[in-house]
């Protein structure tokens, strides 16, 4: 009898393991919380020219969570490449703040930023190279600056370091030129650009996903290549 009672008890038991693993259909998602890296080559074509004579001739889209690229537009082909402007006026010739290209998150491109009344009728574009968001995303953005240190290692630490409890005095922004091309600057001495590491830009997603992220790099020839790096990481 008692072995036929222990038979019964592990028969139940059995069962109970079968009908929780067939009640339980829902697949839980495992996030990935490692340091990234993404690289995006605008490319460079002295023979092609948008705005005012930008010569990129790629623009790169990306979206958190894909290891590579969403997307390539590139100027030969014009029912992928989008004239991005930041000027509302939808009677100027360059406006489009929209793309056709759906599922992504930032764009690394080309821009107008915005014109400049020269007199006498002439008026003239000024563009900068940055990053966009998707403005059809919900996607909201705010910047934390890291000022305790100029030092790289001290800066990479402080960005790795950086938790949710340290952004409670960050305001959010779903503009979409937030990120923009404020992270970098033109040295007219020496002929480059200089990144601003130390600028942290807290990307809230729609999906409630929050990723910090930096820029590293921005370098190219004057031929071929015009590269933007950054390193981002999920938060939440």
């Amino acid at each position: 009898m008692k072995n036929m009672k222990r038979i019964l008890l592990v028969m139940v038991v059995v069962a109970g393991i079968f009908t929780a693993c067939d009640d339980d259909d829902e697949i839980v998602e495992v996030k990935d919380y490692g340091l990234k890296t993404f690289t995006a080559d605008l490319a460079y074509d002295a023979s092609i020219g948008h705005g005012e004579g930008t010569n990129y001739t790629q623009q790169t889209y990306f979206a958190f969570g894909e290891e590579t690229k969403v997307a390539f537009a590139v100027a030969s082909d014009t029912l992928s490449w989008t004239d991005f402007s930041m000027i509302k006026d939808p009677t100027h010739a360059d406006y489009n703040i929209s793309t056709d290209v759906t599922g992504w998150d930032l764009v690394f491109s080309y821009y107008t930023e915005e014109e400049v009344d020269m007199g006498g009728g002439s008026i003239y574009l000024v563009g900068a190279t940055g990053v966009l968001i998707n403005t059809e995303a919900d996607i909201e953005v705010g910047l934390y600056e890291y000022t305790e240190s100029t030092q790289t290692d001290s800066i990479t630490s402080a960005f790795g370091n950086l938790s949710l409890d340290d952004l409670v005095s960050v305001e959010y922004d779903s503009s979409i030129d937030v990120i923009g091309h404020s992270w970098k600057s033109y040295d007219m001495s020496n002929s480059i650009y200089n990144v601003n590491p130390s600028m942290f830009f807290i990307v809230k997603l729609m999906s409630g996903d929050i990723y910090k992220l930096r820029f590293t790099s921005f370098y190219g020839s004057s031929t071929d290549e015009r590269v933007i790096k950054m390193e981002y990481q999920l938060m939440q």
